[in-house]
């Protein structure tokens, strides 16, 4: 450091002190040519961290988005028209699918 008084480049730290902040220490200096103590404050600084971005979900097409919708119905059509058949049988016939060992895939039932 330079001394403010004769402008000499040597200078001696004469004490040193952490500012209460933490982020900065306050310097107690003397010049060696002309005796003259002065006072530095050094502060720290420290680089912001980047902040990783997430990145953005893909992009669905349409065609597939439409594709999915139309499967969805169509299972759950099916679905209900599975019960409406097992609805619409008597005990009997229920009963007689259920033991006889038939797929449920024969029956309509997926």
């Amino acid at each position: 450091m330079r001394c403010p008084k004769c402008r000499s480049a040597k200078s001696i730290v004469a004490d040193s002190r952490p500012r209460d902040d933490d982020h900065a220490t306050i310097r107690k200096r003397k010049c060696t040519f002309c005796n003259n103590i002065f006072h530095t404050v050094e502060i720290f600084y420290t680089k912001p961290k980047k902040v990783k971005k997430t990145p953005a979900p893909p992009k669905l097409d349409p065609k597939r988005i439409k594709k999915a919708e139309m499967e969805k119905r169509l299972k759950r059509i099916k679905r209900k028209e599975a019960f409406l058949r097992i609805d619409s049988m008597t005990d009997d016939e229920l009963e007689q699918a259920m033991f006889s060992g038939q797929d449920l895939k024969d029956l309509g039932i997926d």
